[in-house]
């Protein structure tokens, strides 16, 4: 069974958030690893913690989109 359109578009645009906040985590853990060769442990671990809660996030949001295939989160037609 098809989705209807708009609950087709939630779950596209939170793979794309998704997807966004991936690569800003691969792009964090690079600028962490430039730190810690330069020999900033603590700015590489603060920029670690943020590239892991982008992770966190991401993974949330992928459990949304799947919901939202699943049926059980929707949104409603534009009025």
């Amino acid at each position: 069974m098809s989705l209807p359109k708009p609950c087709q578009q939630l779950s596209r645009d939170l793979r794309e958030a998704a997807a966004l906040l991936k690569w800003a985590s691969i792009d964090l853990l690079r600028i962490a690893e430039t730190l810690l060769t330069q020999g900033d442990e603590t700015g590489a671990n603060e920029i670690m913690t943020m590239a892991l809660n982008y992770h966190d996030m991401e993974v949330k949001l992928l459990s949304y989109s799947d919901e939202v295939g699943d049926g059980k989160i929707s949104r409603a037609e534009k009025q």
